[in-house]
C-alpha cells in the first residue's frame, strides 16, 4: 500500500463535473502539463491512499483539470470525492537542476554559508506568499530564517544533504546576537 511519505501532494478534488463521474480538480504545481500522461493517481480518503486508474484528463486553465477516475461513474461517487487531495508517488516528480529543490527534500539537509559555514539544519520550509523561507534549527537552539532566492541558494548537494547558500552580510548574525 501507498504511503503518504512516498508521495507528494498534487493537488486536490474541487467538484464533481455533469453527472458520468467526472471531477473538476485543482492542481498545486508549477508545471501542471508535466502530468498530463499520468495512468494513476491516489486519493486520499480516510487518511489511507487509494489508488485509482486515470480514464480520461483534460488540463484547463488556471491549473484546473476535469479527471474521469475509473470505478467513479456518477454524480453521487464523484461527489464523495470533493475536497478529497490527489497524490502521486514521488518518483514522478521532475529531476532538477543543483540549484533547485522541492520543499520536502531539504528537510534535515545541512545549510553551509559561503561565509559563516554550517549554521545548522533545515526544518521545514515556510511557504509564505511572497516567498518561500527556511527555517534553520542551529546548534545554540537558535532559529534562523533565509530567504530562498536564486541570488542567496547557491547549490544542493543531495548526496552529501547539504545546502550551500551566500546570505546577505549580517543577516545570520541577526539571529545568532
Amino acid at each position: 500500500m501507498m504511503q503518504i511519505n512516498d508521495c507528494f501532494q498534487l493537488g486536490q478534488i474541487v467538484k464533481a463535473h455533469g453527472f458520468k463521474g467526472e471531477l473538476i480538480s485543482f492542481w498545486d504545481v508549477v508545471s501542471p502539463s508535466a502530468y498530463k500522461n499520468i495512468k494513476e493517481i491516489f486519493v486520499e480518503i480516510n487518511d489511507k491512499l487509494i489508488r485509482f486508474d486515470v480514464e480520461k484528463l483534460k488540463l484547463l486553465e488556471n491549473s484546473h483539470s476535469i479527471l474521469k477516475l475509473k470505478g467513479i461513474d456518477d454524480e453521487e461517487m464523484a461527489n464523495a470525492l470533493s475536497d478529497k487531495y490527489l497524490y502521486l508517488p514521488l518518483s514522478y516528480l521532475p529531476e532538477l537542476s543543483d540549484t533547485q529543490f522541492y520543499f520536502h527534500e531539504i528537510i534535515n539537509y545541512q545549510v553551509i554559508d559561503a561565509v559563516k559555514g554550517n549554521i545548522g539544519k533545515v526544518l521545514r520550509v515556510l511557504d509564505m506568499p511572497q516567498q518561500a523561507i527556511l527555517e534553520i534549527q542551529h546548534e545554540s537552539g537558535k532559529e534562523i530564517l533565509i530567504p530562498v532566492t536564486d541570488e542567496i541558494i547557491q547549490k544542493v548537494n543531495r548526496q552529501e544533504k547539504q545546502l550551500l547558500i551566500d546570505a546577505p552580510e549580517g543577516l545570520i548574525d541577526i539571529y545568532l546576537s
